[in-house]
């Protein structure tokens, strides 16, 4: 089985090429439609390399006793309106992951290096 190259290397390539030979080519409607097309490549693959937060959603799960992904937003906004002590810090790190996967994948280099 060929492992190279792989599908980031791929979507790099394809927003490299409409950035660097297609966008010079165009103008108005169609040169806005190449650079969201190729700044939506890059958008995937930062979402390819940060996962898809399936680990995340999985503890949140474990830790609220549910396994409905779509239920989760719901069960841990009541527990913190609810004040709930067993909502301990181990819930506000995994949010806290899930809130940095998801900015690093919209807004890469907004996080300082420090977290």
């Amino acid at each position: 089985m060929n492992d190279e190259p792989r599908p980031t290397e791929l979507l790099d390539a394809v927003a490299r090429t409409l950035d660097e030979q297609v966008l010079a080519e165009t103008s108005g409607a169609t040169r806005h439609a190449v650079r969201i097309a190729a700044n939506l490549c890059r958008v995937v693959v930062r979402e390819l390399n940060a996962g898809d937060g399936a680990e995340i959603d999985s503890a949140l799960a474990d830790l609220l006793g549910s396994t409905d992904g779509d239920d989760l937003a719901r069960l841990i906004d009541e527990r913190l309106r609810a004040d709930d002590p067993a909502f301990d810090s181990s819930v506000a790190d995994l949010l806290f992951a899930d809130v940095c996967r998801r900015v690093d994948i919209a807004k890469p280099g907004y996080r300082t290096a420090d977290g």
